[in-house]
Order: structure tokens, then C-alpha cells, then sequence
């Protein structure tokens, strides 16, 4: 399964650049007119993980930039 999930984005992609939506039925054809064969149930299980990798937040270098910090001024040594 895990081999047409890069098949699965390039559908995606796609269907994005014909401005057609992406559901099961779209997906299943695309993927299909690349060459690939997939079930309905496959293109259901591909059509989740896409979605799912949508929505998630993405915390790294990528997306956040380190906040430049000031260094702590020296407190005074009482001896």
C-alpha cells in the first residue's frame, strides 16, 4: 500500500492543476490513467491518508523560524 502513496500525491496534484475535486472517484481515475491499478477500497484508503496529510501541521525547520535570542545580562557576584 505504501508504494502508491507517492502515485497517490502526484494524482492529487493533478486533479489540483484541473481544478477538479479530490475525492475517491477522482483520485481511483487519475491514478488509473497514470497507469496504476487501484481498487475502489485502495483509492478510499489512499483518499484518507492524503486528507490526513493535509491537516497536519508540519513543526520544524520548514515551518518555524528560531527566535533570535538575547543573551542574559551578567548579575553581579556578591562575595
Amino acid at each position: 500500500m505504501a508504494h502508491l502513496i507517492p502515485a497517490a500525491r502526484a494524482a492529487r496534484a493533478s486533479l489540483a492543476t484541473k481544478g477538479r475535486s479530490l475525492s475517491r472517484d477522482n483520485l481511483a481515475d487519475a491514478m488509473r490513467d497514470d497507469g496504476h491499478g487501484v481498487s475502489n477500497a485502495r483509492a478510499s484508503l489512499l483518499l484518507k491518508i492524503l486528507k490526513a496529510e493535509h491537516d497536519v501541521t508540519t513543526i520544524g525547520p520548514v515551518s518555524v523560524r528560531p527566535r533570535r535570542q538575547e543573551p542574559e545580562p551578567l548579575s553581579e557576584v556578591v562575595a
